[in-house]
């Protein structure tokens, strides 16, 4: 899978969060040892993100696009530290 870089930008990160809240979007951090997230949409789809790398298995991140959830995620690990 293509690697996505990503976008310091805060701005971003805080708009990509309260979209996936709007949505009804779930993000949790699934394996913190490994770094891995998982993202649960309203209608029951899942996706993996790793931030490290730099992937999400959205349909977004499968097309090396810097997607919302990967965006989400940078903004959340700044934030928790």
């Amino acid at each position: 899978m293509p690697k996505a870089k990503i976008s310091p930008d805060i701005r971003k990160g805080a708009e990509a969060l309260a979209t996936l809240a709007a949505e009804g979007t779930t993000l949790c951090n699934l394996w913190p040892t490994l770094g891995l997230w998982e993202v649960e949409k309203a209608d029951g789809r899942r996706y993996i993100i790793d931030p490290g790398e730099g992937t999400c298995t959205c349909p977004a991140g499968k097309h090396n696009h810097t997607c919302k959830h990967l965006r989400a995620v940078w903004l959340l690990e700044k934030v928790l530290g």
